[in-house]
């Protein structure tokens, strides 16, 4: 998408969270749709035409929806979309049609229309969390999250543990949100006594403890993994090329 310079790219940097990035990139563009992507995410080519048919069905549908990501939790508490993390060696999700209401995005990859511009949390702090908020605060305008069958690579770094930032966004969630909580998310519900969180790090550390938890640096092919995972053919692979040259 970058190398056809079909998509232009803005880049953010010296913010103090990603809701602030995020509004003043949104300012910046001029299209009607923006992808907020994290910088270890490869999208498999072909991946913006996914993009575009799962505007076209919601559109068609006069579905009101204000947010689309290709990862999140459903109202049922299952996982949507299809992603290979790389921090975990692992592919998460399945292969679906049309897109699927969410109650909860994961970050790596959110579209907004550019019409919901300063939808972003500036207040919450740091990077976490604000693929939840955004869903909650356009569910505050009748508008709904989904989830779009856009397969992409996650080629991050295990990460061990979630204090520090994370806990500052966790609290600031709990307070912004009390009246809705428990919230579900991508990696432990908020709660209003944050057991779930306090949980999952005292179960880490003992893992660690015993040997049991196995770290993993990012992918050095993540074009190959897109390869054999099916996100991308052998074919895209080739035309690509042929235009590049």
């Amino acid at each position: 998408m970058i190398v056809s310079g079909e998509v232009p790219v803005f880049t953010e940097e010296g913010h103090s969270s990603a809701g602030a990035a995020y509004n003043h990139g949104m300012r910046r563009a001029a299209s009607d749709y923006v992808i907020f992507a994290h910088q270890d995410v490869y999208f498999p080519l072909g991946w913006e035409q996914r993009l575009i048919r799962a505007i076209g069905q919601l559109e068609e549908a006069n579905t009101p929806w204000g947010v689309l990501g290709v990862f999140g939790i459903n109202p049922e508490r299952e996982i949507v979309g299809r992603v290979w993390c790389a921090a975990n060696r692992e592919e998460f999700g399945k292969s679906f049609d049309s897109p699927r209401k969410i109650v909860s995005l994961d970050e790596i990859v959110i579209v907004l229309k550019r019409s919901t511009t300063d939808q972003f949390d500036e207040r919450l702090p740091g990077f976490h969390l604000y693929g939840t908020d955004i869903v909650l605060n356009l569910q505050k305008q009748g508008l709904q999250g989904y989830v779009f069958h856009g397969p992409v690579i996650h080629n991050t770094k295990t990460v061990m543990y979630l204090n520090g930032g994370y806990s500052k966004c966790y609290k600031y969630m709990q307070t912004k949100w009390a009246d809705q909580l428990p919230l579900v998310t991508c990696v432990n519900d908020v709660t209003r006594w944050g057991y779930p969180f306090y949980r999952r790090e005292f179960l880490l550390f003992a893992r660690q403890l015993l040997g049991r938890v196995k770290v993993y640096d990012r992918s050095d092919d993540p074009e190959k993994l897109a390869l054999d995972l099916g996100f991308e053919s052998a074919e895209q692979v080739e035309n690509f090329d042929l235009t590049k040259k």
